[in-house]
């Protein structure tokens, strides 16, 4: 962490209230149309971050922000993936290998293989949004 009293969280983990994730760890979420979080429907809008802990909405759950943390993180696959390889996200809020040609957003690189219904372990990174 820096040695500044303005860095207050270096892990970019925030825990909130509020919103049923039941389930949900894994997967990438948005911000809706009021700033509340919501599951990622889109392929071509940049996610937020993922769900590390999920719990229904009176019970705290836990988020990482995409591009702002360290190390690796499990995210919830919906296809087959090789390590190393980019991942993009889908209109489910999971990811699936970049598929390497059309509008997509990447979030992060693969660090084991995954098929699809995985948690697996991936550098996430800050969305690359390529519109073809």
């Amino acid at each position: 962490m820096p040695n500044s009293s303005l860095a207050s969280n270096p892990d970019a983990i925030v825990y909130f209230t509020g919103v049923d994730l039941s389930e949900k760890e894994g997967y990438l979420y948005k911000y809706d149309a009021t700033y509340g979080l919501a599951i990622n429907d889109s392929a071509t809008v940049p996610a937020a971050g993922v769900v590390l802990s999920g719990a229904p909405a009176v019970q705290q759950s836990s988020i990482a922000f995409l591009g702002a943390t360290a190390g690796t993180y499990r995210l919830k696959s919906s296809g087959t993936i090789k390590r190393w390889q980019h991942v993009q996200q889908d209109t489910a809020g999971t990811v699936t290998v970049n598929a390497g040609s059309g509008a997509r957003t990447l979030v992060g690189i693969a660090d084991e293989n995954a098929v699809s219904g995985d948690l697996f372990r991936c550098a996430l990174i800050s969305p690359i949004v390529i519109a073809s």
